[in-house]
């Protein structure tokens, strides 16, 4: 990792150099192939022809391509989810930034292309609008993964198949993402190095190593490159460490706890132990498994963990109490040692670089030794995927801007991600580097928590706000809403031509 730091540190150097003299080029100079221009340090890092584009030479004679992004800087609690992988306006030393722009200029250099962007609060409806006016404004759509039922059934997006310079066997692509988000075999979404935002809600638990020394704890590290890490053996490193630190008699935020969640962490928790509250038939349709004996046996282990409130606190109960910044609250608890393992999503991992706390970053447990792999659940409200929009009149120019961008994005964006933000800024040692591995190549999208069919995924986490562990009848009491909506889904996907 620490080779892939100083490389970037070439590659921004000489993207640096490649933009300065595009600056100075005729605009409509003829472009050559990727792998013919590439500086030579990005031409290093990808020799693995799995990571080379196989574009034609192309001048695209100055086309703009304009991407709609979901701006949510409008709200406090959202605004650390606001797009920073699609569009940088210019360099400011900030390291993802910086990457963005040198990415694009590169591309539009190859290219002759000019990429703009539209980041709004609004995309969805900016989205409906212009395709329901047949108004080509946009060729690109990012959104959220809980948004995309609407776009794909009304006609808003454009099938992959459509896109011919869209190569999903190169792997900048995240293909089990994107065929996880197919229906009736029609592909709309990507997902890949092109964009961070779904790496980022990545959930994962981070451990207050300072109490993990405290408590004797066992190496966790080796515990997960072992297969030894699973809801049983993290429950157990839990328990014990709960304790009322301000002596009046209750267990409450003002204490020390062994692990603290809140409704979001059931889900996750479901996937990693290899359980999904929705899957697909062999038509390539939803099918609600929440309630298979499988899925029953992981929730009983979640309940397990979740409700023990001599070990577990459900940060979310704070809202009760009339709480608003409860994330910031937890920040504060984990800074003064008093939660050893919290669970987050990746990029809120971010506002705790400033601490002088010790922590380090671990996935999310198996169900068991035998399951083998890890699995990481990627959120679905505020991760995101990309498509492009039905009324592009230029799919095939299109295909050749995105599978560059997607290409250059696996040489500068995604080193920049990796090794300087994430590495250097955050992760506080070595080994917190080799669960980032883990935790980056296992995401998992959840169509049941996607599509929310019934409001199944949402009445789950809720159940958490009040330990209520009747789940079968629960879900037995949503699970008409459930097919119906499913229902409204596959006829929307088979009204869809070709």
């Amino acid at each position: 990792m620490r080779l892939k730091a100083l490389l970037l540190a070439v590659i921004l150097m000489l993207s640096a150099i490649v933009t300065a003299c595009s600056d100075q080029k005729d605009s409509g100079a003829k472009t050559t192939n990727t792998n013919d221009t590439a500086p030579a340090g990005e031409q290093e890092t990808t020799a693995d022809p799995d990571y080379t584009s196989d574009l034609p030479q192309r001048d695209l004679g100055g086309l703009t391509i304009n991407f709609l992004t979901p701006n949510s800087e409008h709200d406090p609690d959202w605004a650390v989810w606001s797009p920073r992988d699609i569009y940088a306006e210019a360099e400011n030393g900030e390291t993802i930034n910086d990457a963005v722009f040198r990415r694009n200029r590169i591309v539009e250099e190859l290219y002759n292309v000019k990429i703009a962007n539209d980041d709004t609060n609004d995309s969805l409806g900016k989205l409906q609008r212009a395709v329901t006016a047949n108004d080509p404004v946009y060729d690109v759509v990012q959104m959220r993964f809980n948004t995309v039922s609407t776009p794909m059934t009304n006609g808003y997006l454009l099938e992959v198949k459509h896109l011919p310079h869209i190569n999903l066997e190169k792997k900048y692509w995240n293909i089990e993402a994107t065929k996880a988000m197919t229906l009736g075999g029609h592909m709309f979404l990507l997902n890949g190095d092109i964009m961070l935002l779904d790496k980022d809600s990545s959930g994962i638990l981070i451990f207050n190593k300072v109490m993990h020394q405290d408590f004797r704890l066992p190496n966790l590290y080796d515990m997960v490159k072992n297969y030894s890490w699973t809801l049983d053996s993290f429950y157990e490193t839990i328990k014990g460490v709960t304790s009322d630190v301000d002596g009046d008699g209750q267990l409450t935020y003002k204490d020390r706890w062994g692990f603290v969640g809140y409704r979001d962490t059931l889900p996750a928790m479901l996937v990693s132990a290899g359980g999904l509250i929705a899957t697909k038939d062999e038509n390539d349709f939803p099918v609600i498994t929440i309630l298979n004996e499988k899925e029953l046996s992981i929730i009983d282990k979640i309940y397990m963990i979740m409700y023990d409130n001599s070990n577990t606190f459900n940060l979310q109960k704070l809202y009760a109490q009339g709480f608003s910044a409860i994330y910031a609250e937890a920040r504060t608890m984990f800074s003064e040692h008093r939660i050893l393992y919290y669970w987050v999503r990746l990029r809120e991992v971010e506002t705790f670089r400033g601490m002088e706390t010790d922590f380090g970053m671990l996935p999310m447990p198996m169900y068991d030794e035998a399951q083998k792999r890890y699995y990481t659940a990627l959120n679905s409200y505020v991760g995101t995927t990309l498509a492009a929009v039905s009324i592009c009149s230029y799919p095939e120019e299109l295909s050749i801007v995105l599978e560059s961008l997607a290409e250059q994005s696996h040489r500068i964006l995604m080193p920049a991600y990796y090794d300087i933000n994430l590495t250097s800024k955050i992760a506080r040692d070595d080994e917190s580097e080799e669960m980032l591995d883990i935790i980056i190549s296992t995401g998992v999208v959840d169509i049941g928590a996607v599509y929310d069919f019934g409001g199944i995924c949402g009445q789950f986490m809720e159940m958490s706000l009040t330990d209520n562990r009747d789940i079968v009848s629960r879900m037995q009491k949503l699970m008409k809403g459930a097919e119906a909506a499913i229902n409204r889904l596959v006829k929307g996907i088979e009204k869809i031509e070709g």
